[in-house]
């Protein structure tokens, strides 16, 4: 009797102190407020708080067209950004139509089904890389059609820091606003994405632990 009693009690001990803690820590770890969407003219939002986007509509020659603008948010940041892509949902409607007026920055656009069979190499700070190395389309600009990409070549001109950032020297004709993007440094890494990596998130210790405790109560139990 006083085995089954303290097995009970064991029991009641885990579901008041260990269970809670492990339903909050998976709750915590497996919930992601998604930034809100941009509107025309509006931001969008990095998740990491660290880079932000804007896109500005204006009428161009051929109707709605867009401009946009990084914004690196930390002024002391030593950060460089050499690529960043911003999606769309407006197929290319001409060849040049996406373009860059900073020195030695150029714009290109990519396909969903582009992007995630490397149809063209992209030039980052001098070095080529190729777009599925960077994720997957849908992972890193959800369901949006086509992406464009600006990327400086490494030579002329200069990447964009804290000091020469905030400037509407991108742009795409007759486009949409309404995107993602991801922003990378000289290395390849991405240092700044609006949509959060979908990942599942691992058993914690606390799990472990507590799935530990619980087996070993049972077989005393069963003893």
């Amino acid at each position: 009797m006083r085995l089954i009693s303290n097995v009970v009690r064991f029991y009641k001990t885990i579901m008041l102190t260990v269970m809670p803690t492990l339903f909050l820590s998976a709750t915590v770890s497996a919930t992601i407020i998604a930034p809100p969407p941009p509107s025309e003219g509006g931001i969008i939002y990095g998740i990491n708080g660290v880079v932000n986007v804007t896109e500005n509509v204006f009428v161009g020659e051929l109707g709605n067209d867009v401009e946009y603008m990084l914004d690196i948010l930390d002024e002391s940041s030593t950060l460089s950004i050499t690529l960043f892509a911003v999606s769309t949902n407006m197929a290319e409607e001409f060849e040049g139509d996406v373009y860059a007026e900073r020195l030695g920055w150029s714009g290109m656009q990519l396909s969903a089904s582009a992007w995630d069979t490397n149809m063209a190499a992209l030039n980052n700070g001098g070095s080529q890389i190729l777009p599925f190395s960077l994720g997957d389309f849908s992972e890193l600009f959800g369901a949006d059609l086509y992406v464009n990409i600006f990327a400086w070549d490494g030579v002329s001109g200069s990447a964009i820091t804290a000091d020469s950032d905030e400037s509407f020297e991108f742009f795409q004709m007759n486009s949409v606003a309404f995107s993602n993007f991801i922003a990378l440094n000289a290395n390849g890494g991405i240092v700044a994405r609006s949509l959060a990596p979908t990942s599942v998130p691992e058993p914690s210790t606390v799990a472990i632990f507590a799935l530990a405790l619980l087996g070993f109560a049972a077989r005393k139990y069963q003893n």
